[in-house]
């Protein structure tokens, strides 16, 4: 660039490693930065993006039930999960209560995604209250409002809930209700809900609460036939090789 297009002013911000230098260029003014202010600039910027990082980290990225080539988690215990699953049961329920027959308060049962911990499983119910209890043998006649289906991805949210249809005599006796949140960080709060058509999709099947213990056993028995299968399969490959080298 020809020097008579170039000009440079006084500084601004101070003098020394943290001031900046006015430029002109073909008639208009800059300020650039110094090197050190540079390496600040930049090293902000990092700690910025590292925050935001761990931050959409602590929500979480997750889908249940798991699909095919999925790179998101499929565990639903996870206390985000939790206030996900209160959130739109809270709003499914408000628009759609169970009839109060006697007139003291009608009751319905919760039905929460396999595999959820008892202690997380009791914790979702005793947030969202409206005469909420545990799905269980016990319950199981009550009015039953079901979730099936979470998308989870860092601030936003999609929850499949499931609801009993009164008026229907003979036609569908469930309805799904998309609802879609944002929060996180912040207080999860519906943006908006999408009913379908009664009967269009299949509700989930029962999983009633179990004890801790029970719980415990059946993680431990799932991880030892997953343990099962991938030796097999380490075997089946080991046999096949001796054929072929056979």
């Amino acid at each position: 660039m020809a020097i008579h297009e170039m000009g440079v002013y006084g500084a601004r911000n101070g003098t020394g490693l943290g001031a900046e230098r006015g430029v002109e260029k073909c008639g208009r003014i800059e300020w650039v930065r110094s090197d050190a202010q540079s390496r600040r600039f930049r090293m902000s910027r990092l700690v910025l993006m590292a925050m935001v990082g761990l931050l959409a980290g602590c929500v979480g990225y997750t889908t249940y039930p798991p699909e095919d080539g999925q790179w998101a988690g499929s565990d639903p215990n996870g206390l985000q999960l939790e206030a996900v699953m209160a959130a739109s049961l809270h709003r499914v329920i408000t628009d759609h209560p169970p009839p109060d027959v006697n007139g003291e308060g009608a009751r319905l049962a919760i039905n929460l995604p396999a595999g959820l911990h008892p202690i997380r499983y009791e914790r979702v119910v005793e947030k969202l209250g409206l005469g909420s209890v545990a799905l269980t043998e016990e319950s199981s006649a009550l009015p039953r409002y079901s979730v099936k289906t979470i998308r989870l991805r860092a601030k936003n949210a999609e929850v499949d809930v499931f609801r009993p249809v009164y008026a229907s005599l003979s036609g569908p006796d469930t309805q799904m209700i998309t609802v879609t949140l944002t929060g996180g960080v912040t207080p999860w709060r519906v943006e908006r809900v999408q009913e379908w058509a009664p009967g269009a999709f299949e509700p989930p099947v029962p999983y009633y609460l179990m004890s801790v213990e029970q719980w415990d056993a059946d993680l431990e028995a799932a991880r030892e036939a997953e343990r099962a299968a991938k030796q097999a399969e380490k075997d089946a490959k080991k046999k096949a090789a001796e054929e072929d080298e056979g």
